[in-house]
């Protein structure tokens, strides 16, 4: 539901909100918007991906080298076929939300976790100041990966 209380299937439905501000022009811009989000979210996540895995599985050669532009094409494929299927976005964004509000107080308290080693970091490992602002960080995601958890499984 938007402001006016009407429901959203689509992305016309959307630009009805911005029509007291940009009046016809608003599925325009909307379209337009869609369309560069689409175009930057399929350059970034391949690219993002095939550094990502080949900084974990040790592949040399950057961009040139074969296997990682193997995934990144792989991944626009994949982006590709779940687009073909007919899922609904709107779904798989729902599926990311729940999964970002599980991931991140997890991440967050190994990220606190690690920082606090002294035989490994040293001098550089966390004093109380920054373990303070960390458990403040830690309590403000958890509360946020709760309330991304409820709303995704409709309980808010």
């Amino acid at each position: 539901m938007f402001a006016r209380g009407l429901s959203v299937s689509g992305a016309s439905d959307m630009a009805v909100q911005f029509e007291p501000l940009f009046g016809v022009s608003s599925r325009y811009l909307m379209g337009v918007g869609f369309f560069a989000a689409g175009l930057s979210s399929s350059i970034t996540a391949p690219l993002a991906t095939a550094y990502a895995i080949s900084e974990i599985t040790g592949i040399k050669g950057g961009v040139r080298a074969p296997k990682f532009r193997a995934i990144s094409i792989s991944v626009l494929m994949f982006g590709m076929m779940v687009a073909l299927t007919g899922i609904k976005p709107i779904t798989i964004i729902i599926g990311a939300q729940f999964a970002n509000g599980l991931l991140l107080p997890i991440v967050a308290a190994f990220l606190l976790f690690a920082l606090n080693q002294k035989a490994m970091l040293g001098e550089y490992a966390n004093g109380w100041k920054a373990n303070l602002a960390g458990a403040t960080v830690l309590v403000i995601v958890l509360g946020l990966g709760l309330r991304m958890v409820a709303k995704s499984l409709g309980l808010l």
